[in-house]
């Protein structure tokens, strides 16, 4: 979907990746996702695209 939206509008794309890895077990990462969610935490990212795009 994020690629069919910069297509249609010529935006770019920019992944988004946690410092920490939310790790490949389901039920532990939705555990984390849930926990950040209910208490708005958002997790520290590895790269911020202000130092991306100029």
């Amino acid at each position: 979907m994020a690629r069919w939206i910069s297509e249609e509008t010529g935006g770019g794309l920019f992944r988004m990746i946690p410092e920490e890895p939310y790790g490949e077990d389901f039920d532990s990462c939705a555990d984390r996702a849930k926990n950040e969610l209910d208490n708005g935490i958002r997790p520290k990212l590895s790269e911020h695209i202000d130092k991306i795009v100029k």
